[in-house]
């Protein structure tokens, strides 16, 4: 396998960005801190998962822990990073009722300890 992952984000997109109203800095803020170079590597019979070892701040009121699913087999020898999963967000932005309270990812949020 190769040392870069391919990234085309239609799943992405669809799902983070349509589906639970994150937006493209939110999007591109869980990528970074899912595939981090401290970040464990995760395998199951069905998906391989990088998974950050960071908990840190949604900026929607979640502490949550990021995820970046990679798709080994379609482009082999090339992994592709099909979707990354804020795990903890159990509040989404589209869901906020005040959004004049929403902040959103930042990249400050990314190196910070709970």
């Amino acid at each position: 396998m190769t040392n870069e992952v391919l990234f085309t984000g239609r799943h992405i997109h669809d799902r983070r960005i349509v589906g639970d109203g994150y937006s493209s800095t939110d999007v591109i803020t869980q990528i970074k801190s899912a595939m981090d170079a401290d970040s464990v590597i995760r395998t199951t019979p069905k998906m391989t998962v990088l998974q950050s070892i960071r908990d840190t701040k949604d900026g929607y009121g979640n502490t949550v822990r990021d995820e970046a699913v990679l798709e080994c087999t379609g482009r082999y020898p090339h992994p592709e990073l099909y979707s990354v999963i804020p795990k903890g967000d159990a509040i989404k932005p589209e869901t906020v009722t005040d959004p004049m309270t929403e902040e959103g990812r930042s990249e400050a949020t990314l190196f910070l300890k709970p």
